[in-house]
């Protein structure tokens, strides 16, 4: 029995529900929503995959901005796009994938915009249309950053975060 202690656990929050703990330990899921497949059921099997095996001491909160139903209508649109700017802003690692079916031009926008800051996970699809530009950005902006071309090995960067965390709590939020 525990006496004080709980177990630590992951859990995702998706739109419209908030997250508001500005000290948690938390992971943005960036990447193509329109005109995409639902990639992000299978990363959210992965990063519990990995959280399980590595079993950190601490909670992990994970934002998926892919909404079960969405309206498409300008106000939807308009709350959709402050929540991502919102929990973006908020988070202590970004994961971005650029999954084939399209340019992903909002991805692109908000990698642009959290290049600089905090933890950065990219992965794209091989045959994402715009992967030399990604290779080009990101080897001058941020050369410490590697792309990885599947889910797999996305997943694969969180476990070391995960398995590393320790060293970098407290968490900065990428603040400056």
């Amino acid at each position: 029995m525990f006496r004080g202690k709980t177990t630590p656990k992951i859990k995702f929050i998706r739109p419209p529900a908030t997250f508001l703990d500005k000290d948690a330990l938390t992971l943005f899921m960036a990447g193509g929503i329109s005109g995409t497949a639902i990639w992000q059921d299978r990363m959210t099997e992965l990063i519990t995959m990995v959280y399980n095996d590595v079993k950190p001491a601490i909670d992990l909160t994970v934002l998926n901005p892919r909404q079960l139903n969405y309206e498409d209508t300008t106000i939807s649109a308009k709350r959709q796009i402050e929540w991502e700017y919102k929990h973006l802003a908020q988070c202590s690692a970004l994961m971005f994938w650029f999954p084939p079916e399209t340019v992903c031009p909002i991805t692109l926008f908000e990698l642009g915009k959290w290049i600089r800051s905090r933890f950065l996970f990219v992965g794209c699809d091989p045959e994402y249309s715009r992967i030399f530009d990604l290779r080009v950005q990101l080897g001058l902006e941020r050369p410490d950053v590697g792309i990885v071309y599947s889910m797999e090995e996305l997943s694969d960067q969180i476990r070391w975060w995960l398995v590393n965390i320790k060293h970098y709590h407290k968490i900065d939020h990428g603040k400056k």
